[in-house]
């Protein structure tokens, strides 16, 4: 009796971080954000841009005096364009004249597990 064998490879690729930008269309006082919003680090000697972080979807922004957000963490495209959407709205809600323009995403990191299967057909 005679069994074939066929090898076949499996990959499935997951996204592991999301990197976007999105301009506000506006400039900013990084100064009156870091003294009104929650979980944000600003010190202008070392880093000119704002570090801010939520928690839903996790990721970490930063926010640059000219407008213009760097969005990193997001593990899909949907949820760094959520994110985003959601820095946009905290910046205008501390009285900045901000939009949500020119979304882009510029970086996305997937990994895949591959691993040969073998399969045996009588």
């Amino acid at each position: 009796m005679s069994h074939s064998c066929v090898v076949v490879k499996v990959c499935v690729f997951v996204c592991r971080n999301v990197t976007s930008t999105v301009k506000l269309g506006c400039c900013l006082d990084l100064n009156v954000i870091a003294c009104k919003a929650w979980n944000v680090e600003y010190n202008p000697k070392t880093y000119k841009a704002l570090i801010m972080r939520i928690r839903q979807p996790r990721t970490t922004a930063l926010i640059y005096k000219s407008g213009n957000i760097v969005c990193t963490g997001a593990k899909s495209v949907e949820g760094s364009r959520l994110a985003a959407r959601k820095y946009t709205r905290i910046v205008q809600k501390l009285g900045f004249p901000a939009h949500f323009l020119n979304f882009k995403i510029h970086n996305l990191v997937a990994s895949c597990n591959s691993f040969p299967v073998i399969m045996m057909f009588p």
